[in-house]
C-alpha cells in the first residue's frame, strides 16, 4: 500500500509506509526524505482520525486528516 503525503515543511511528496520514523520519545512519526517530522502537530486533536487496519498494520495509531496534508482514508 502506498500512502503518499506531502511534508508539511518542505513540500517534499513521500510515501509513509517507506519513510522512517523520527527519534522522538513519544510520539513518534515519520519522517520526510529531508528529516522532518510532524510530531509537534499531535497536539491538534482535530487534525488526526484514527488509523485503518492497513495502517494499523504498518505501525500507526492515528493518521494526519487528508484536508491537512495527511493519506487520503481508504474505506
Amino acid at each position: 500500500m502506498n500512502m503518499y503525503v506531502k511534508c508539511g515543511t518542505c513540500d517534499v511528496e513521500f510515501d509513509l509506509a517507506k519513510a522512517p520514523w523520527c527519534n522522538h520519545d513519544d510520539p513518534k512519526t515519520k519522517m520526510c526524505p529531508n528529516g522532518h517530522c510532524i510530531c509537534h502537530k499531535l497536539i491538534y486533536k482535530k487534525q488526526w482520525r484514527p488509523a485503518n487496519e492497513e495502517e494499523r498494520k504498518l505501525g500507526f495509531g492515528t493518521m494526519l486528516k487528508e484536508e491537512y496534508g495527511g493519506v487520503k482514508e481508504h474505506k
